[in-house]
């Protein structure tokens, strides 16, 4: 009969400790990214392999491509910059030669040849 009840005591203890367990957890606030776990608000961020350390960031909902190189510890200098709203229209610009020479792939020129496109 004392096995018996020294179970039963440590199976309530158990089972007392199990429940007092989910309840801390369940009151504890949570902290969250803005938008929620994957949302991230249309901005992508990534770091490259590099002689300098780079950080690029995208904004998908403003077609913004951003490169910063690091200075230092915790100092950020833009490098380069560009808008690609108008790229991402085009099926395939490797037969433009102005492209493909990098002698005028500005947003200007993009914005042209997206003008002359067929609808």
């Amino acid at each position: 009969m004392n096995a018996k009840k020294a179970w039963m005591i440590n199976l309530a203890l158990a089972l007392g400790m199990g429940l007092s367990a989910w309840l801390i957890s369940a009151l504890q606030p949570r902290a969250h990214a803005a938008g929620g776990s994957w949302e991230t608000d249309g901005i992508l961020v990534n770091t490259t392999e590099s002689d300098n350390e780079r950080l690029v960031i995208v904004d998908t909902e403003k077609k913004q491509l951003m490169v910063y190189r690091t200075d230092g510890v915790g100092q950020f200098r833009l490098v380069s910059a560009r808008n690609y709203r108008y790229d991402v229209e085009f099926e395939d610009t490797s037969k433009i030669n102005a492209i493909e020479k990098r002698t005028d792939g500005t947003y200007l020129y993009m914005y042209e040849l997206y003008q002359q496109k067929p609808k």
